[in-house]
């Protein structure tokens, strides 16, 4: 990591490896078909962002087909927190995110059960 800060200000990764998920379940059940051995399976892309020290923040990205919210990681320098707030309120701005923020909850299973 300390290598790659001497030539990037930010590194910029997936915020998770599903979209989001029903709010009752503990982790996806499943990723890209593949039914997950652990949690841990759903969030490694964060936790080894964790254990590098560097601050590290999930922001809204998008939307999925739908309509849950997608995210990306935004990881910057040791003690660079300042950095990152400006960053992340930059791209939401560029974006329009920061208009449709909070994200409102939609209620209904997903992807939608069909009616017969």
């Amino acid at each position: 990591m300390v290598e790659f800060f001497e030539t990037y200000d930010l590194l910029v990764t997936p915020g998770a490896v599903t979209p989001a998920f029903d709010v009752n379940l503990r982790n996806a059940p499943t990723i890209g078909g593949q039914k997950l051995n652990n949690y841990m399976g759903g969030s490694t892309i964060t936790a080894v962002i964790t254990i590098s020290a560097c601050p590290a923040m999930a922001i809204p990205c998008g939307f999925d087909q739908y309509g849950r919210p997608v995210g990306l990681q935004l990881v910057g320098r040791p003690r660079s927190e300042a950095a990152l707030f400006q960053a992340a309120s930059l791209f939401e701005r560029v974006t329009g995110l920061d208009r449709l923020l909070p994200i409102d909850p939609k209620s209904g299973a997903v992807p939608p059960i069909a009616e017969s």
